[in-house]
């Protein structure tokens, strides 16, 4: 049996990683990704998000359109993938997105929401604070790593933009969970210091 399995161990350990080669192959247009990210297959269109994954910001762009019909995958792992990989997007390119990504928000289930949160604080400034108002929905949101990503998104606003939603971030100070609280003060901190100066206070 030990035999066996040493065998086996090596044999695994010297075949090409699947992600890492597809990528390789897709940064050089060698493949056709649509194809791949339609599959039928559940493993086949998992690791075609994930090599995409792994791609730089133009290579990216070049698949963007493919990468967004995967935010309605039936698969989660392949929409929150899909999410991330467009958050690779330069801030310009990934406004034509935010409208999908903001969709992703009311995804049934978290790793999606939480990845869309994370990737609209990507957006430019003053795209962000066009859709601020919904992202600040999520400081309420149940999961604590939800509220902590709606803040840091938020804290890349402006501080004039920024300003309107102080006080609903302020009370994250007091929020459950450690990680919110410490997001809180660093985002008010950067915007409005004179909040948690005086929360420090009372």
């Amino acid at each position: 049996m030990v035999h066996v399995e040493e065998v086996g161990s090596e044999e695994q350990a010297q075949e090409p990683d699947e992600e890492d080669l597809l990528a390789k192959q897709l940064s050089g247009n060698l493949v056709p990704i649509g194809q791949q990210l339609r599959d039928p297959s559940d493993h086949v269109r998992r690791t075609a998000i994930a090599a995409v994954s792994q791609l730089d910001a133009a290579d990216v762009a070049v698949h963007a359109v493919a990468i967004r019909e995967c935010l309605r995958d039936a698969d989660a792992h392949v929409r929150g993938s899909a999410v991330e990989a467009l958050g690779k997007l330069e801030p310009a390119r990934l406004t034509t997105h935010a409208l999908a990504i903001l969709q992703r928000l009311e995804d049934n289930d978290g790793y999606v929401r939480l990845a869309a949160v994370a990737v609209l604080g990507r957006l430019e400034p003053n795209v962000l604070a066009m859709n601020a108002l919904t992202i600040a929905d999520y400081l309420k949101h149940p999961e604590w790593y939800v509220r902590m990503s709606a803040v840091q998104a938020l804290g890349q606003l402006s501080s004039e933009s920024f300003a309107v939603f102080a006080p609903v971030v302020q009370r994250r100070l007091e929020d459950d969970d450690d990680d919110v609280r410490e997001a809180a003060e660093a985002t008010l901190s950067k915007l409005a210091p004179s909040l948690v100066e005086r929360s420090l206070v009372n």
